[in-house]
């Protein structure tokens, strides 16, 4: 079996992250990856966030998103995305929760990630027999992107629908629990009428557990949502900011409950964690057989560009080297000489 360590430690995790890794634990050994206590019992280490681990082993990065430049974070968090990036690119593979992610990486880096998205063990969520009608924000802390806001501006806007959320301003119509164990957001979760997903989600664990509880998602249309709710099948989506939009959404998935909440179950069984883990599984694989794999100790590029008169005499001042694990990788860009010859 690979043996895989992965940081950071599923007990001090943060809550989304605690989800993947619990899952990593309870599913990857049944593909093979065996799950070890420390780096130095490792053949791949995974990274998940800024749990970062100086090791001379295989590293597998586990992006879960960064923090974007259109939101207004403080100089230490710029930092943060600053080492994230440094330590991706030192990694030998790197994962991304969904292709909003990936396509950040791709676009900033010019690394092609795995996209892995989060799953679900549907049979441990079970829709409620009656559930309690209310609009549930759930979010375990807040921030720029775990706004409040945009909850408390909708409840204004349906002063007559009940909202419950962890955080925000109370109001007649909106109660706040603050802070609350995972057991009791389960709880909070099975008895809510819709699941408000305003939040500009990577992917979202949180969402996906709303689905598998039988209970339809009413949010925007950006960020990892987009990827996983279709309106008009598990709920609806507004465009960004348009906050009447929203409400009538709302409004749509109240009146037409049971048809959602219908969908919102068939879509979370699909979404098992079979499909991630075997992927994870693979990719650990493969990056620990390559690591035993006898690299070059030198790569040499030459890039030409109708240069092909040239390269004979390049070449051989390459070979000349005398080094006996070398490549030598020649990129023709869209030469009209003879380069290839």
């Amino acid at each position: 079996m690979t043996k895989v360590f992965i940081s950071p430690d599923v007990r001090t995790a943060p809550h989304g992250i605690q989800r993947v890794i619990e899952a990593m634990h309870k599913h990857l050994p049944r593909h093979g990856v065996q799950i070890v206590n420390s780096e130095a019992e490792a053949d791949v280490v995974n990274v998940h966030a800024m749990a970062f681990v100086e090791t001379k082993k295989p590293v597998v990065y586990s992006s879960h998103g960064f923090y974007w430049a259109d939101h207004h974070w403080d100089s230490a968090y710029l930092h943060a995305n600053q080492m994230m990036v440094e330590y991706m690119s030192r990694a030998a593979a790197v994962t991304a929760v969904s292709e909003w992610v990936a396509h950040a990486i791709t676009r900033g880096m010019l690394i092609q990630p795995h996209v892995i998205y989060h799953g679900i063990d549907a049979d441990e969520w079970q829709p409620s027999k009656q559930h309690q009608g209310y609009v549930l924000w759930n979010k375990a802390r807040t921030d720029v992107v775990s706004n409040p806001d945009d909850m408390n501006r909708l409840a204004e806007l349906l002063p007559e629908v009940g909202f419950v959320s962890t955080f925000g301003r109370p109001a007649p119509n909106v109660q706040i629990t603050g802070s609350v164990t995972h057991a009791q957001m389960r709880d909070m979760v099975s008895k809510a009428g819709v699941y408000l997903a305003t939040a500009r989600e990577t992917m979202g664990i949180g969402t996906l557990e709303a689905l598998a509880s039988g209970v339809p998602v009413v949010g925007w249309d950006w960020g990892g949502t987009a990827e996983l709710i279709h309106s008009g099948v598990e709920g609806q989506l507004a465009p960004p900011g348009d906050y009447n939009a929203l409400a009538q959404a709302l409004r749509e998935v109240m009146q037409h409950r049971d048809f959602y909440s219908e969908n919102a179950r068939e879509t979370a069984e699909a979404w098992s964690w079979d499909h991630p883990m075997a992927q994870y599984a693979s990719l650990f694989k493969n990056v620990h057989a390559a690591a035993g794999l006898e690299r070059p100790h030198v790569s040499v590029i030459i890039t030409a560009h109708n240069l092909g008169q040239f390269l004979p005499d390049c070449l051989n001042s390459v070979m000349a080297q005398g080094m006996s694990r070398l490549e030598c990788i020649v990129v023709d860009d869209a030469s009209t000489a003879h380069t290839a010859e």
